[in-house]
């Protein structure tokens, strides 16, 4: 049989394969709030930040992502699940098609890719699985940096503010290209998201502020009023929540992990100060006018873990950063001992740990040790080694003309 006939039939069966599981993913999942929150939206509810009539889920994402999720009310909720699919899917396939472009001058290698791919694989089924959102910002995010270095900044303007009015954290890249001095295309960045998060005002006119206000009061300022200590949330403030507070993990097999018992304030003040470092590591390493995508990978995974609430499936985000390595180590050559026993760490601590290979006990004490984030943070300390080493260790965007 014909190489081509193979690839045909493979294919073929990989279509189906993702045909019938969109059926899957189509129901009984968070999609069923986000259809909620848009009905709310299109009845002008004074406030859509309540349970939904067939979820029973209290939406968290700004009033912009309600206003365009209603277009998917005018069909029943199965069908509006599976078409919702079909958008995520056409986009995580034409970022993979997009990503090579990202390399300046570089081929990479369909095993950086394969194994980039594995190590996000079991969040990235998860996202789909569950309906969220999260590998649709991811590849608004990775389109966005794509555009820029191809210099269609408005575009990549667009998509960067669209990620970051659907969730809040993509807003890091704009901080980060702010302390990169690249002001034309922060100002684009910042138009967008203006115009974006004023647009459901359109509809809601003098009750929009109150609206706003809801969104700020349930989806930011509850969330820093509780530990969020259970084990899925994989963020760095559950971390230090679950380690240095009695704070329960939930985990039945290891309801509790903390090795000290410090007060809640006390442990908020050292997430902050970690959050304040964090940013100020970003200014140092932003520093550098080159273009790098190792500053870019730790943007992916501070915007991940700073964030008080982090749950499994936002961490698609490591798929970049992990795809990156892999091609350093296995198509440049130039990645140390060290550094390939941390990188196949980290690849260990994010896949191994999965319920499926390890059983459902063994993956919630693995979660209430954070080992999920300890591998998301071992993939960025490593691109940040990167970033600020010396530039013949780098590899550069592909707009970089340095």
């Amino acid at each position: 049989m014909k190489k081509e006939h193979i690839n045909y039939i493979i294919l073929t069966v990989v279509f189906i394969i993702l045909v019938a599981w969109g059926f899957k993913c189509a129901k009984g999942n968070d999609f069923e709030s986000y259809y909620d929150v848009a009905m709310q939206f299109k009845a002008l509810s004074p406030n859509i930040y309540m349970p939904g009539a067939i979820s029973g889920m209290i939406n968290h994402y700004p009033p912009f992502f309600a206003m365009i999720m209603v277009p998917f009310t005018l069909i029943p909720p199965l069908a509006a699940g599976y078409v919702f699919y079909v958008i995520k899917m056409a986009l995580f396939l034409y970022m993979l098609v997009l990503i090579p472009g990202l390399f300046k001058d570089l081929k990479i290698s369909k095993a950086a890719i394969a194994l980039g791919f594995v190590t996000a694989l079991r969040f990235i089924a998860d996202d789909f699985k569950l309906g969220q959102v999260n590998v649709p910002v991811m590849a608004l995010i990775v389109l966005a940096i794509y555009y820029k270095e191809k210099d269609n900044l408005v575009l990549s303007a667009v998509l960067l503010a669209l990620s970051s009015t659907i969730k809040l954290y993509p807003a890091l890249f704009i901080v980060y290209f702010l302390m990169k001095r690249d002001y034309k295309y922060v100002l684009y960045c910042a138009a967008a998201v203006l115009v974006l998060n004023l647009l459901p005002g359109i509809f809601y006119l003098e009750k929009y502020p109150a609206l706003i206000n809801y969104f700020l009061r349930e989806s930011v300022f509850n969330a820093s009023t509780d530990p969020n200590s259970y084990t899925a949330n994989q963020s760095v403030y559950a971390m230090l929540m679950r380690f240095l507070g009695a704070n329960p993990t939930h985990a039945q097999q290891l309801p509790f992990v903390n090795f000290i018992n410090l007060s809640f304030e006390k442990i908020k003040i050292i997430y902050y100060a970690a959050a304040l470092f964090s940013l100020a590591f970003m200014a140092y390493m932003a520093r550098k006018k080159d273009k790098n995508l190792h500053e870019i990978n730790v943007i992916f995974v501070l915007s991940l873990l700073l964030p008080m609430v982090a749950r499994k499936a936002n961490f698609v985000m490591i798929f970049l950063p992990a795809l990156v390595l892999f091609h350093e180590m296995l198509d440049k050559k130039t990645m140390g001992t060290l550094m390939k026993v941390l990188l196949w760490t980290a690849f260990a601590l994010l896949v191994l740990t999965s319920d499926g290979i390890i059983g459902r006990n063994l993956s919630n004490s693995a979660e209430a040790l954070s080992l999920i984030a300890f591998g998301a943070i071992i993939l960025m300390k490593i691109n940040a080694w990167m970033a600020v080493s010396g530039k013949k260790r780098r590899i550069p965007a592909a707009g970089d003309a340095g």
